[in-house]
């Protein structure tokens, strides 16, 4: 992955620059400003950016309703059981789509 720091973004074009960059070479860029990382750039598609902004919500969710570490571990392990049950419900029922879905996606992680 490739590494950027903010002001050498600045030097040479900007944002439209980097964005073309991320468009053109399928690329993610990983923003560094005083050593630290502060923002990736990754490309995407209207399907991804979906999926990332309900992901994002999801666990604005599980942070609003949860008070402690604890709380937070039982939310995701009760998570991971559910996706495993679905999983397995889907496949008894020969729903086999959702596995083409989900490869489809994975195999097209980010590609426009």
């Amino acid at each position: 992955m490739k590494k950027e720091t903010v002001g050498y973004i600045t030097r040479t074009g900007g944002f439209s620059r980097l964005v073309s960059d991320v468009e053109n070479t399928r690329e993610p860029v990983q923003i560094v400003r005083h050593n630290q990382t502060v923002a990736m750039i990754v490309p995407a598609n209207d399907e991804l950016a979906q999926l990332l902004s309900d992901i994002i919500d999801n666990g604005k969710l599980i942070q609003s309703s949860t008070t402690n570490r604890i709380d937070f571990v039982r939310v995701l392990v009760g998570y991971a059981l559910l996706g495993d049950v679905s999983k397995r419900l889907l496949s008894q029922t020969g729903y086999d789509e959702v596995d083409k879905a989900v490869s489809n996606v994975l195999e097209n992680f980010g590609r426009g």
